[in-house]
């Protein structure tokens, strides 16, 4: 997975926030110049499907989890600016499988009359929001939120909007959900 090239289209949501080197995986530290903050908008279309998942922590329990699951599994994380509650990932190129899984596991893209299904055949670049929502007994809802796109490979077309089979969003609930059960560790 990597950065896509291009800009993301027109928001129906906008989020902002400093994009965090380390998150990415540089090994090597850029100069001084370069380390200034840097601003990510992510834009997600309206008619995006949200899940939503009650956890039974507060706020800042999930957001540690939260935190950790997606590092080990390689996504980028970055908090919102403004909007404490708030997480997303940049937007991300799927080339060939995401996690060694056919990209048609998570993403549901429509058939191209050319070439088959855009999901196996098109370069997928997704998104992923997600809103920790605080109940009143100290309790949490995280909403969750994927947004995909597919392009033809070598060919100048405009992106063709994905949906989500919801597999992908479920599996990073749930190892949140294994983070939040495992035992605090020992002091």
């Amino acid at each position: 997975m990597r950065l896509p090239n291009r800009r993301p289209s027109p928001p129906a949501f906008i989020a902002s926030a400093a994009l965090v080197l380390a998150l990415l995986s540089c090994a090597i530290r850029p100069a001084a110049a370069q380390e200034r903050e840097r601003t990510l908008i992510v834009g997600f279309r309206g008619d995006v499907p949200r899940g939503e998942h009650p956890l039974g922590a507060p706020p800042e329990r999930v957001a540690e989890a939260l935190r950790q699951v997606y590092a080990e599994v390689g996504l980028p994380l970055v908090a919102a600016t403004g909007r404490p509650n708030d997480y997303f990932t940049p937007y991300l190129q799927v080339r060939g499988r995401l996690f060694g899984r056919p990209n048609t596991e998570f993403f549901a893209c429509q058939e191209d009359s050319f070439g088959g299904n855009l999901a196996v055949t098109g370069l997928v670049t997704f998104a992923i929001l997600v809103q920790l929502r605080p109940e009143n007994d100290g309790t949490t809802v995280m909403l969750t939120q994927m947004d995909a796109r597919a392009n033809r490979r070598n060919v100048t077309a405009s992106p063709v909007e994905c949906g989500t089979t919801g597999k992908l969003e479920a599996a990073l609930v749930e190892l949140v959900e294994q983070r939040l059960r495992a035992p605090a560790p020992a002091p």
